[in-house]
């Protein structure tokens, strides 16, 4: 009887310790999820300017002074892994005869090369009949994912024609140059230019004083989250090319032209307000107080800043940056 009762027994045991409810948690102690917090990413801008393409003018032929920029924004993790990127490009061509005349409208401006779409015509010459904008769009998309010394342009050449030599060195900058300044993963990534015509004028034969083409470009690489600014870097490019009353160029158009940020102090102190400070030191306390606010926002700040130039001329209003935050906005609003 005893053999029989003892199995009932552990039976029951077994049906009574299953049938308990969970133990409590012990006191303080969560059993919520825990959140992974938003990954932290570096923004970086950068800029690969030649004038090389540049021509002296002929009795039969305008001379041009022309500006091809390259620019490259991206979103960096802390192992140098870019997760967002885009490339985009500004040609400014300002032509003059061989009497060292402009032929130009003060008031020329450059569309950048995404800006323009298929009106830039490139994909008339394309053997895939892809215009520019797709080919930079195709390799910024080929980088997500890769480390810089990951990037090779032989990589994608099934997808594009164009030469990718400056869009692998303008990404390597944008790398080399990025820094933490508040985006996280998931923010949105924009990239936005303006150029034009500034401070040119046309030789003087008379008084012996050479002409001068200048494009002057400024551009901004914006990271949103919803409708607030996370991040933002300026930087800024000035070609000054002069060229003699007969429409010869008169430098060596093989340097390297440098942005403004690259610069730095070489670029030229000239007083603001109260301060003499640097156009990188400028543009980098505008572009911190454009964090946390709306491009609209953005747009309403007072105007009365000025950013120097390095020939003590006018100098340039904060009112072209407070348009690369906005055309950045329309960007992302757009996509």
């Amino acid at each position: 009887m005893r053999k029989k009762l003892l199995p009932a027994l552990c039976l029951c045991l077994l049906l009574f310790g299953c049938s308990r409810p969970p133990a409590e948690p012990a006191s303080g102690v969560s059993t919520l999820p825990v959140e992974t917090p938003p990954q932290s990413l570096k923004l970086g801008l950068a800029t690969v300017t030649t004038v090389s393409k540049s021509q002296n003018a002929t009795p039969d032929f305008p001379g041009v002074a022309r500006t091809d920029i390259t620019m490259a924004a991206v979103t960096v993790d802390e192992s140098g892994i870019i997760h967002q990127c885009i490339l985009d490009g500004i040609t400014g061509v300002i032509p003059f005869d061989a009497t060292g005349a402009l032929q130009a409208p003060e008031d020329l401006s450059f569309h950048s090369k995404n800006e323009l779409g298929d009106s830039y015509g490139m994909h008339k010459a394309s053997p895939m009949g892809k215009e520019w904008d797709q080919q930079a769009a195709s390799f910024a998309a080929y980088a997500v994912g890769k480390r810089v010394d990951e990037l090779h342009s032989g990589d994608v050449a099934a997808s594009v024609t164009v030469d990718t030599d400056s869009f692998l060195q303008a990404i390597c900058a944008a790398v080399q140059e990025s820094s933490d300044l508040g985006t996280q993963e998931g923010d949105r990534l924009a990239l936005s230019s303006d150029a034009c015509m500034d401070n040119s004028r046309s030789a003087d034969s008379d008084a012996g004083q050479n002409g001068s083409a200048c494009c002057s470009a400024v551009m901004g690489a914006v990271t949103f989250r919803g409708e607030k600014i996370t991040a933002c870097r300026f930087d800024g490019v000035e070609t000054n090319l002069p060229f003699t009353p007969d429409g010869i160029v008169s430098t060596n158009v093989s340097l390297p032209q440098l942005s403004k940020d690259i610069l730095a102090d070489a670029y030229g102190i000239r007083r603001c307000g109260a301060e003499g400070k640097c156009w990188y030191q400028q543009a980098n306390a505008f572009a911190a107080t454009t964090i946390g606010l709306t491009a609209q926002q953005v747009s309403r700040l007072p105007r009365e800043e000025n950013l120097p130039s390095p020939d003590g001329s006018a100098a340039h209003s904060i009112e072209r940056l407070q348009l690369l935050t906005e055309k950045a906005w329309q960007q992302t609003a757009a996509n």
